[in-house]
């Protein structure tokens, strides 16, 4: 099952391929961040909102609508905080396919009901395969932030 760390790294390897500059290692703590702000949704659980509701984890926050609204949001902070950045044309889908990514890798395990990746009055949720692809992707992973290492 892939963890904060597995979610991060990912996010990280994203980053090292798709953002450079000056601020390239703030923005890349940035994409991390969302990356494991899906998570969050746990929280929920502590206010008696069910595993399997819609707010419930790997629910909305899971979604790629929320993945598009964080990258929003983010991305103007960027802007805003650090107008040496690179454009929002190149921040924007780094920093939502880092948050999409982590409702991707979830689907990937065995484990749950799933993920919502689209809001739907029936809560439809998918699975991508198995803990072979989990493993799979946490070795890519892993091998793609190793090499964006490398490679200066």
């Amino acid at each position: 099952m892939p963890s904060v760390f597995s979610h991060a790294i990912a996010a990280v390897a994203l980053g090292g391929a798709a953002v450079g500059g000056p601020s390239r290692v703030r923005i890349w703590v940035l994409g991390a961040l969302c990356a494991v702000a899906p998570d969050l949704d746990v929280v929920s659980l502590r206010f008696g909102i069910r595993y399997g509701d819609i707010l419930g984890h790997r629910g909305l926050s899971h979604s790629i609508f929320l993945a598009a609204v964080l990258a929003t949001v983010v991305t103007i902070f960027v802007r805003h905080t650090w107008p040496e950045s690179p454009g929002a044309a190149r921040l924007w889908p780094f920093f939502f396919v880092a948050t999409a990514s982590h409702g991707l890798l979830d689907s990937m395990t065995n484990g749950g009901l799933g993920v919502a990746f689209f809001r739907s009055p029936t809560i439809a949720t998918f699975f991508t395969g198995g803990r072979s692809w989990s493993r799979r992707c946490r070795s890519m992973c892993f091998w793609a932030t190793a090499a964006s290492a490398a490679s200066g």
